[in-house]
C-alpha cells in the first residue's frame, strides 16, 4: 500500500510539472504568434504588394528578417524590425526594402523619446526621407541623405543606424 501511494505521489508530481511546462510553452507560443500577426499588418501597410511574409531564422531560431512575397508567390522584397538606443530609450523600427536593398518604407513601432522633440522621429517628414535610399547612403547629412531632426540628433542617428545595420545584415545573407 505504501509503495502504491509513493507511485501515485510521484506520478502526480510529474504530471503537474509537465502541465506547467506545457502551459508556459503555450503562452510563449501565443505571444510570438500575436507579435508576428501584428508585424504582418505593419509590413503589409509598408509594402502593399506583399501578401505573405516568411521569417528567416538564425541558428537559435530567432527571426532575423522576413521575405516578402506577392500574391503570385514571387519574392518582392524583405521586411525587418530593428532596434537601437535613442536619447530616452530604445527605438524600434519596422521597415521594408526592395530586391535592390533600397528602402521602400519605414515606421517607428516603439519609442520613448521626449514629446515634441525626439518623438518627431515618427513624423512623415522624417521617415519619408528613407524611401529609395540604400545602406551606403543611409547616414545623416552632410555625409548622407538623411536630415537629422534639429535638437534630436541622437534619436535621428539611432533610427538611421537601426535601418542601415539591418539592411547590411540582410544583404550579407
Amino acid at each position: 500500500m505504501r509503495e502504491a501511494m509513493g507511485t501515485i505521489v510521484r506520478l502526480t508530481l510529474i504530471t503537474m510539472i509537465a502541465a506547467g511546462a506545457l502551459g508556459i510553452t503555450h503562452e510563449i507560443t501565443e505571444m510570438h504568434i500575436a507579435v508576428n500577426n501584428e508585424l504582418e499588418i505593419i509590413f503589409s501597410e509598408l509594402m502593399p504588394g506583399a501578401v505573405q511574409f516568411r521569417p528567416v531564422l538564425d541558428m537559435d531560431n530567432e527571426i532575423i528578417y522576413f521575405k516578402a512575397y506577392d500574391d503570385g508567390g514571387m519574392l518582392i522584397g524583405y521586411a525587418f524590425v530593428s532596434s537601437r538606443e535613442g536619447y530616452s530609450g530604445p527605438i524600434k523600427v519596422a521597415g521594408v526594402i526592395d530586391l535592390n536593398y533600397r528602402v521602400v518604407a519605414t515606421t517607428i513601432i516603439k519609442q520613448t523619446e521626449n514629446p515634441g522633440l525626439g518623438d518627431r522621429i515618427t513624423a512623415p517628414q522624417f521617415l519619408n526621407q528613407f524611401a529609395g535610399i540604400s545602406a551606403e547612403e543611409l547616414h545623416l547629412s552632410p555625409y548622407g541623405e538623411i536630415d537629422a531632426i534639429t535638437g534630436a540628433t541622437i534619436s535621428s542617428q539611432a533610427v538611421v543606424d537601426a535601418i542601415r545595420e539591418k539592411i547590411m545584415e540582410i544583404e550579407r545573407r
